[in-house]
């Protein structure tokens, strides 16, 4: 395993034991050999750090060691380590990093809930829009930012997702903690399971009140002229007129 992992033979690590340290990236060395230092004191050892193997490769390894220790007067008599490759579930854990970082600091609000509908997670999107912060909402029921008039809504909502169907962004309406209403354009994405059940729902929603006032106002000029107005696309259709 030494071979496949560090790409060098273990006759060359009985050779030059230093060999062994000497593989250990520049950057990671100093916290090593201070680790190691400090294993006889505290009787144990485990860190992570990365490799370069002789192709010039990294590899992240995962090195921990248990003290062996004599059986009269249990004085440590050295060690054993297990170093392991987790190269591959570095690179899954920083990407799943990066990708929580995204969401949790996204302008659109990212929340997630149960097929009931409960809140299990609320990004800093959410607490823009909505004005509840995570604390607030997190175990709660989703339906809190559908006014009355909406409920409905909501019901189809947790409907369709039971069903399994994730529902393409569309126009609506929430309200916030301080009761006002604002026109938000959502979309909902369903997270399965390995065995395809749906586990939980994740509702993208932005802030489109500015874009439905500007809308409004163009409606209300485009009712009021006395002027035939029309508006043509680059095909030639007509797209709109009043």
């Amino acid at each position: 395993a030494y071979e496949t992992i560090w790409g060098r033979t273990c006759q060359s690590l009985f050779d030059n034991p230093r060999s062994f340290m000497d593989a250990i990236h520049p950057d990671d060395r100093e916290h090593v050999v201070r680790a190691l230092a400090m294993r006889h004191q505290t009787g144990r050892y485990e860190e992570e750090y990365r490799i370069l193997r002789p192709d010039g490769s990294i590899r992240w390894i995962w090195d921990r060691g248990y003290p062996v220790q004599h059986e009269q007067d249990d004085a440590i008599q050295g060690f054993v380590g297990i170093a392991e490759d987790i190269t591959e579930q570095k690179a899954l854990r920083d990407d799943q990093a990066r990708l929580a970082a995204i969401v949790e600091y996204s302008d659109d609000a990212i929340v997630s809930k149960t097929v009931d509908g409960i809140i299990i997670s609320w990004n800093h999107g959410a607490e823009r829009l909505y004005g509840y912060s995570a604390k607030e909402m997190i175990g709660r029921s989703i339906s809190i930012l559908f006014a009355p008039d909406h409920f409905q809504e909501y019901v189809e909502i947790m409907k369709t997702v039971k069903k399994g169907v994730s529902i393409p962004s569309y126009d609506t309406v929430r309200r916030r903690k301080d009761g006002i209403e604002v026109n938000v354009s959502a979309g909902i994405s369903l997270i399965k399971n390995r065995e395809g059940e749906v586990v939980e729902a994740s509702t993208l929603s932005h802030d489109i009140t500015k874009q439905k006032a500007s809308e409004e106002q163009m409606r209300l000029l485009l009712e009021s002229t006395g002027e035939g107005i029309y508006g043509i696309d680059m095909q030639g259709c007509c797209t709109f007129i009043n």
